[in-house]
């Protein structure tokens, strides 16, 4: 229906020009899609794979060792492909090796490769399509790894500098007080330590997991402040954008290069580069469209992740209503977010609507500035962890006393429908009658996913199968556990 209403668009623009060029633009992006799912389906291994001997480039920021388990995101030399690799670590001294490792390297390993495997259950987390947005198609368990260094390629040796600096950068503000510690390393670098996930986890039950898919903002402000900084220093505007055009794509990397980072870079990078090299004017709406463009080419499957469809949707609300205030901003923003959050997390908390009017100043003025700061002025360091610890406390006490709505999961149909009227609010007279509608489909989804009946469910819990039976009223709830026997291993 959507792609009809856009032809339809096009069509009564009465343009052959236009006609043709979104024509030939469309068949270029299904034959790309093609070739992109052909590429990806032949890449994944079906069976297991036992492998002997094979070099994984690994780098520094990509090692994560949680107790004796190790991660390691890399490329497989061989495979020439991007793979994730589990390995258990056999002794202390394995565990302090890969804790210290701050430069890229390429390890020999032994094991067993298979594709990663999809959810058994029902609305369980997507891990397989969350790797595939990263294009990573393969999981390799490994038996032996060597620790002898390897050389590295040297095609990769650009991108182990600047991954070993965006290691440095994380080792650097780990030495920081806990709370400007977990808000520097998200917001500054995009990595999240173990020390954030109080903060983040009481942000998530609020609702307002969005403003970290707009966390690219502080790019803006960088950007902004070394514009005006040159101009105080008198350097010409052309010499700041020659720098900018080479020093933001480092950037993006050094942030991780999630998709938030990737759509306020390049948001910044597309004008700049089109003013300095084509002296052409692009204005912001040219400029995220682009860049939506661009995110996809790059990795298609990147458009099933909740982080990148409140990014960029989110950043269009803002977009095009520059001119509001910022309450009809929160409420709009609140709109367009709630119907993506349920699809994602199937629940909902009462405060996030009156929260999203007040809270975009408070991360706008308070959060980015005060984490900066502290970052950069190790003076005012303690100052910012202060003020970040009361924030942080301030939304952990909202979390605990706010009520959550367990919404469950809306069927697709419903978050179009839902997303559509909001669309329909910004053009329509009878605003009224569209929010009239909007609630009448929340209401209508609620009911049928609630509706009283019997209901028998079948789960997969690993170590086999449960039945979940389930009366009318709740009358009766029996829960039926067929599974095996567990052994644990005792920890050393």
């Amino acid at each position: 229906m959507v792609l009809c209403l856009i032809c339809l668009r096009i069509l009564c623009t009465k343009s052959i020009c236009i006609v043709n060029i979104c024509l030939i633009w469309c068949l270029g992006c299904i034959t790309y899609i093609f070739n992109y799912y052909q590429c990806s389906k032949s890449r994944e291994i079906k069976q297991e794979l036992s492998v002997k001997n094979q070099h994984i480039l690994v780098y520094a920021d990509n090692i994560k060792v949680n107790g004796d388990l190790l991660t390691l995101t890399g490329r497989w030399l061989e495979g020439k492909q991007q793979i994730c690799t589990y390995y258990y670590l056999k002794s202390k001294a394995e565990q302090n090796y890969f804790k210290k490792q701050i430069n890229s390297d390429v390890y020999t390993v032994t094991g067993k490769i298979k594709g990663i495997s999809p959810p058994t259950n029902e609305n369980e987390f997507d891990y397989k399509k969350f790797c595939q947005s990263k294009k990573i198609y393969n999981g390799l368990t490994v038996k032996h790894i060597s620790l002898e260094n390897n050389k590295v390629p040297s095609k990769y040796k650009l991108l182990c500098k600047l991954h070993d600096l965006r290691k440095s950068i994380i080792c650097y503000l780990q030495l920081f007080p806990k709370y400007l510690r977990g808000y520097s390393t998200a917001l500054v670098v995009g990595y999240r330590d173990d020390g954030f996930d109080d903060i983040n986890s009481s942000i998530k039950e609020l609702g307002l997991l969005y403003l970290f898919s707009l966390s690219g903002m502080h790019v803006f402000y960088l950007v902004k402040t070394l514009q005006k900084l040159a101009q105080i220093l008198r350097i010409t505007a052309e010499t700041v954008d020659m720098w900018l055009i080479i020093c933001l794509p480092i950037y993006m990397i050094l942030a991780g290069s999630s998709s938030s980072i990737i759509r306020a870079v390049f948001m910044v990078w597309i004008p700049i580069f089109s003013r300095y090299f084509l002296s052409i004017k692009i204005d912001k709406l040219t400029s995220w469209s682009l860049t939506i463009i661009i995110n996809l080419l790059y990795s298609p499957m990147i458009l099933f992740t909740m982080g990148m469809q409140l990014s960029y949707l989110l950043t269009l609300v803002l977009i095009l209503n520059e001119e509001e205030n910022s309450i009809k901003i929160g409420i709009k923003m609140s709109g367009y977010s709630i119907p993506l959050m349920l699809w994602h997390t199937y629940q909902w908390n009462v405060l996030t609507t009156f929260l999203s009017i007040c809270i975009i100043p408070i991360f706008e003025y308070i959060i980015l500035p005060f984490t900066i700061i502290g970052v950069l002025l190790n003076v005012f360091s303690k100052i910012s962890n202060t003020i970040l610890f009361l924030i942080s406390i301030f939304f952990e006490k909202l979390a605990d006393s706010s009520p959550m709505i367990t919404f469950g999961k809306p069927d697709l149909t419903v978050v179009i429908l839902l997303l559509s009227l909001m669309i329909c609010l910004e053009v329509s007279r009878r605003k009224n009658v569209v929010i009239y509608l909007q609630v009448l489909v929340y209401i209508f989804s609620y009911s049928q996913i609630h509706r009283n009946k019997d209901e028998l469910v079948y789960f997969d819990i690993g170590q086999g199968d449960a039945t979940l039976i389930r009366e009318k009223n709740n009358n009766q709830i029996i829960l039926v556990d067929t599974g095996g026997k567990v052994i644990f291993k005792h920890e050393k």
